[in-house]
């Protein structure tokens, strides 16, 4: 059993490449879970008759939202020794940009409970994301974040990622949302060569 956590802003894709990779696992004959966190907090909050909106979920209390997530990643671990799987494939986001807010999406302490083999951050074309974005309900009411301010959202996000598993001591992935699935798939599943990839630093001259 290996558990990876897999990050990306609002718009990455994250949880689709997720799902698809599973499918593309359980081809191989691997057994897989998906958890999307975000999902489980408002499962998590209707059990508790708690009335949020993906709308209005960040400006509930701090308190309250990191007591939701919590719960989420508790009910993720009784699930993973429930149903026992050869991966668990959790989703969640690092951070949250929300009304020129920056806003933590998880903690060094609520990811101890679980043994991580290693973090997946997932990107995708910044323009793809805002597009993908204008069309999410979530900021219907409120601006949200432009081209340049996603794009230091997307950099936030892959820090806070590497911050994380530095502090795990596990390895971390980028991975491109529209990246080879079957190629993704063989990074858990084969020894392939790591490659570095390098290129030449010259200068031009008039």
């Amino acid at each position: 059993m290996k558990n990876y956590i897999f990050t990306g802003i609002s718009g990455s894709g994250r949880i689709e490449l997720l799902n698809e990779l599973k499918t593309e696992l359980v081809k191989r004959g691997k057994s897989v879970n998906v958890f999307d966190v975000g999902r489980i907090i408002f499962d998590s909050a209707e059990r508790l008759n708690i009335k949020i909106s993906d709308e209005k979920v960040l400006d509930i209390d701090k308190d309250l939202l990191t007591t939701l997530r919590k719960i989420a990643l508790d009910e993720v671990q009784l699930q993973i020794t429930k149903q026992l799987a050869d991966f668990n494939l959790i989703g969640i986001h690092a951070t949250f940009r929300w009304k020129n807010r920056l806003i933590k999406g998880i903690s060094f302490r609520e990811l101890n409970a679980f043994k991580i083999e290693g973090f997946i951050n997932v990107v995708d074309n910044v323009s793809e994301i805002c597009k993908i974005n204008s069309q999410n309900p979530k900021w219907r009411d409120t601006e949200r974040p432009n081209i340049e301010e996603t794009n230091n959202w997307i950099v936030e996000e892959e820090f806070i990622t590497e911050v994380l598993a530095e502090f795990h001591r596990v390895p971390v992935y980028i991975i491109c949302r529209k990246h080879n699935i079957s190629n993704l798939a063989d990074l858990f599943l084969t020894d392939k060569k790591r490659m570095y990839c390098s290129y030449p630093i010259t200068q031009i001259e008039e």
